[in-house]
């Protein structure tokens, strides 16, 4: 029996229909898209997809591939800080240990255990510095013999893990620090300042640019406004005076027009300034970002994928505020303003020809390129049940949203906008402070909760559930992500309902964001249209319901796509494009 395959390459999945000549639907697959959407690399996902289609189809010959005609497209996702982290780490020295001692805010003098007691003489207030090869027992003796000769110890940071174990045998009790690396780095008489929040409680005075000007005596409260940022929410901290002051350097955003000009925008100006930025100028040659005083692209797969860079074309591009976290040289991570991008570029179709013809050799078979994908996007929501004209096709996939406006024959409106799941990925890690994107993407759309005792998780909802994955002793008091095949633990101190407030901002900024941007473009007519979600988003639940709430009150009808009737919302272009071969034949 001889069948043609719809091919659908995406940013994240490759989605495959496979149909007879007489039309019947024979079988669907989604497998990983390989490298760059469009390019080479994207031709063993192809394959693969088309093996897991055919292979419970028994003797088959397949005939023809359908792809949308199309230009590979690079989206870019990332997370960059507003301001240079460099002299930032260097005076930031050490935040939120998990064991800190006592509670309170302290300014001083810095001054090593030898020298507590000439530092007291001078009468002013003091740090003690308690370096590593110091035992607890030592330092604590040494501070209370220099309190009782008059020092003024009003806190102590350490280097080593001891914070409880100094404080308790302390006579007067200050705040104490311990796990502060770079201690060597403080000179004796450096201005400085430490503070240790109650339990469950965060930072007050380290936070706030005007209190800590005046606890470290510095004159200008707005160039400690990176570093008051950095340790928002965090329960301690250290903060020096610079030896030459706070000369923290904002970075830019940096567009190279079609012209070939450089525009620059600081980007502590905020995202919307950026995106204001971004639509008077584009489509431009290149984005990059001043980061450590260098000017770099925040997308590296542009230079994996276009060789030639004078044919890349930036066609979009979505900046939206986020959180920036950077290591320290103390313990964990620091929190800094930052700014998520995501941008669009494509090469204009030069690399998609090579991709055809690698399909070609490899499958023996014809391989036909067949309208835009928008074309394919609408056939194949418009075989979902009771989806009527006029209607919007709403894609949201990897790296972009795709909107599709239809009121019967053609697409009347098409608008291509860059931001979606990945950068809702980049900001959610950044935020939460995990790398594996994997995880990440895992935590996007799955519950959390807590393991209150063996075996049995409190949902974020506040439901008890027993799930016996959980009977570990080690799980007992940790957030969890609990996914259909495991139970995963998160950060120790990570609280389910601030981790589902964060997932939740993260989608609503960049997607639902994106959705009104996207029909504020679109030329509608009428408040009664429906709209239809499709791709990858449309299947995360908590996503569908913002989208819903956002555009229920432009008064618009939204749902999930079911294409075929069977099909939910995935594999619309895929079925699209064997819809259209269809079409064609007499």
């Amino acid at each position: 029996m001889d069948v043609f395959a719809g091919v659908d390459v995406g940013n994240r999945t490759t989605e495959v229909a496979v149909a007879t000549s007489d039309g019947r639907f024979l079988a669907s697959a989604m497998v990983p898209t390989t490298g760059i959407k469009g390019t080479r690399s994207s031709a063993k996902g192809i394959v693969d997809g088309l093996a897991r289609a055919l292979s419970g189809l028994g003797p088959v010959t397949l005939r023809e591939i359908v792809l949308c005609e199309t230009a590979p497209v690079v989206f870019n996702a990332a997370v960059v800080p507003q301001e240079d982290l460099a002299l930032l780490t260097s005076h930031v020295l050490a935040h939120n240990p998990d064991t800190p001692g006592g509670a309170g805010v302290a300014s001083g003098r810095a001054a090593r255990l030898g020298t507590l007691a000439e530092a007291g003489g001078a009468g002013g207030p003091v740090i003690a510095l308690v370096d590593r090869d110091v035992s607890f027992g030592e330092a604590a003796a040494r501070i209370n013999d220099a309190v009782g000769r008059g020092a003024k110890v009003v806190g102590v940071a350490m280097e080593a893990d001891e914070a409880v174990l100094l404080w308790n045998r302390l006579g007067r009790k200050v705040p104490v620090i311990d796990e502060v690396r770079g201690l060597s780095r403080i000179a004796d008489g450096t201005a400085m300042a430490v503070e240790v929040a109650p339990e469950g409680g965060r930072l007050a005075a380290l936070t706030d640019p005007f209190a800590l000007a005046e606890l470290i005596d510095h004159d200008d409260a707005d160039e400690l406004r990176g570093i008051a940022l950095t340790l928002t929410e965090l329960r301690s901290g250290v903060v020096v005076k610079a030896e030459h002051g706070m000369q923290v350097q904002p970075n830019h955003l940096v567009i190279q027009t079609a012209a070939g000009d450089d525009v620059r925008i600081r980007l502590d100006e905020g995202a919307g300034a950026v995106n204001r930025l971004a639509a008077s100028v584009l489509p431009a040659r290149s984005v990059r970002v001043g980061l450590g005083g260098s000017i770099q692209s925040p997308f590296p797969a542009l230079e994996e994928t276009f060789q030639d860079a004078a044919s890349v074309v930036v066609r979009d591009m979505f900046a939206v505020d986020a959180w920036y976290q950077a290591g320290a040289s103390g313990r964990g991570t620091v929190r800094q303003g930052g700014i998520g991008l995501s941008a669009a570029m494509s090469d204009e179709g030069r690399l998609f020809g090579r991709l055809a013809a690698d399909l070609r050799a490899s499958l023996d078979c014809k391989v036909l390129t067949l309208g835009r994908e928008a074309q394919q996007m609408v056939r194949g929501a418009l075989t979902t049940p009771r989806l009527r004209a006029p209607c919007v096709i709403a894609d949201i996939g990897a790296g972009s949203i795709d909107l599709v406006l239809y009121a019967g024959g053609a697409p009347q409106a098409t608008i291509e906008l860059s931001g979606a799941g990945d950068l809702v990925d980049a900001m959610l890690g950044q935020a939460l402070g995990i790398a594996d994107l994997d995880l990440v993407e895992r935590l996007k759309r799955h519950p959390v909760g807590r393991v209150e005792r063996r075996g049995i998780i409190r949902l974020q909802n506040g439901a008890p559930v027993r799930d016996d994955r959980a009977a570990c002793a080690d799980l007992v008091g940790k957030a969890v992500l609990v996914t259909p095949d495991a139970i995963v633990p998160l950060a120790a101190d990570a609280e389910p309902a601030e981790i589902v407030a964060e997932r939740r901002r993260c989608k609503e900024d960049v997607i639902v964001t994106n959705l009104l941007r996207g029909f504020a473009r679109l030329p509608i007519e009428s408040a009664r249209i429906h709209v239809a979600l499709v791709g990858g988003g449309a299947c995360d639940d908590e996503l569908v319901m913002l989208a819903r709430e956002a555009l229920g009150r432009l008064g618009v009808t939204v749902g999930r796509a079911n294409v075929r009737g069977t099909e939910g919302p995935r594999n619309c272009v895929a079925t699209g494009l064997v819809l259209s071969r269809l079409a064609m034949q007499p």
